[in-house]
């Protein structure tokens, strides 16, 4: 997409113009965001390398961690020492990651 097209799309969701295609619009979000999680999930491996972002503690948000399983719907990954407390395994949404090598 155009930056040009972005601003556009933007735009008209915020003055009100695409009001009554609210809810389409939602769907379609939130079904992207479906693909995108289960696209991520099918690339991943053990051993892949996933940055964590948009997830809670903040702490951990930006870091890498290297992926010990792949679950069903969540990533099993172990953070270095950098994560500070929260260095070693937990689990993670795939929505949560990007895949870095």
């Amino acid at each position: 997409m155009a930056l040009c097209d972005y601003g556009l799309m933007v735009s008209s969701i915020l003055s009100g113009t695409v009001d009554d295609h609210m809810r389409d619009i939602e769907l379609a979000m939130k079904q992207r965001k479906e693909y995108l999680k289960q696209s991520m999930m099918m690339r991943l491996r053990v051993g892949d390398t996933v940055r964590v972002d948009n997830i809670r503690p903040k702490a951990i948000c930006g870091l890498e961690a290297q992926v010990t399983k792949v679950n069903r719907t969540t990533i099993s990954v172990r953070f270095g020492t950098d994560a500070g407390r929260y260095a070693g395994p937990c689990k993670v949404p795939a929505s949560c990651c990007e895949k870095v090598s």
